[in-house]
């Protein structure tokens, strides 16, 4: 794997930041063998449910965390209906692909649950805003209409994963960029690269691709700060932008003052890619969407 995309200068600081990114990404490989081959059987056409049924059953967490996953909020069953409780079922009532990225949520579960951070309150507080932004973009794919078909979760809660390498690696780099008030300065990924030249943006698009994600997840995890500058995807990133922003004012804690969604770029983006009057319709549907959002993500983050 070629290390240049994390961009370091060639410091002596920044050569042993690189050798630590590249340690802790060694022990926390995202996706196990058997999750590799359940996502190979899901992109086949030509596979049965079956076959993809009896890769996911090799792994008593992955198949734990399917069916847990498919009788959760994200997929709301219709009144008098069962919970399912066969693998089989789940597939099915899921389809292929919700069912990869039900899958990509589990392996990211299960690495974020064995990160070994200094402070388990990084842990937490960071994987509970991965999780609410990830709910939030589903409920703003629905808002927007702009027919996502499960990625948009799967993207929302990788898209700060490289701020979770980052802590994990370099707790005390981290500690001086990164408050975790969610304030969000317009400036944060330059005031990283002045710092330890790159950011948590760049760290993240090279874990992605080191584990060889799906590009669009790669390119969330690049350019959910400036969505504009994303060459493929720009609706894909800017509705991930959208609900990291709504999740940052959340976390934020400022809910005695209303969400202003007025100015945010990427909704202006949104509307030149022909989302219509997305900032009215937002600043109508916000406080229904976060609350919906914030118990539906704490319902999620006790599954993993």
């Amino acid at each position: 794997m070629n290390n240049t995309i994390l961009n370091l200068p060639n410091t002596d600081s920044k050569r042993k930041l690189t050798e630590k990114l590249i340690q802790t990404a060694r022990e926390i490989k995202m996706l196990p063998d058997i999750a590799l081959k359940a996502i190979e059987i899901a992109d086949n056409p030509n596979a049965s449910t079956q076959e993809f049924a009896n890769i996911i059953a090799q792994d008593p967490r992955l198949t734990r965390d399917i069916l847990s996953l498919s009788n959760s909020p994200l997929f709301p069953r219709a009144p008098g209906v069962k919970p399912i409780s066969c693998l089989k079922m789940a597939i099915n009532r899921l389809g292929s692909r919700q069912t990869k990225q039900m899958i990509l949520v589990s392996c990211y579960s299960s690495m974020l649950n064995q990160m070994d951070m200094d402070e388990v309150q990084v842990r937490e507080v960071l994987g509970r805003h991965s999780f609410l932004t990830g709910v939030i973009s589903t409920k703003l794919n629905k808002l927007f209409k702009l027919g996502i078909q499960g990625e948009e979760f799967t993207a929302g809660l990788l898209h700060d994963v490289g701020r979770i390498l980052l802590a994990t690696a370099a707790p005390d780099e981290f500690k001086a960029l990164d408050a975790m008030d969610f304030s969000e300065r317009h400036d944060v990924i330059q005031a990283e690269i002045d710092h330890i030249g790159t950011s948590h943006a760049e760290i993240g698009e090279w874990f992605l691709l080191r584990n060889h994600l799906p590009e669009e997840l790669v390119s969330v995890a690049r350019h959910h700060h400036n969505p504009a500058e994303c060459g493929k995807f720009k609706r894909f990133v800017a509705l991930v932008s959208v609900a990291d922003d709504l999740a940052n004012y959340y976390q934020r804690k400022e809910l005695e003052t209303e969400y202003d969604c007025s100015d945010l770029a990427s909704l202006k983006l949104l509307e030149t890619l022909g989302v219509e009057d997305p900032v009215a319709i937002l600043t109508e549907a916000w406080p229904d969407i976060l609350s919906d959002s914030v118990d539906s993500s704490l319902q999620l983050s006790r599954l993993s």
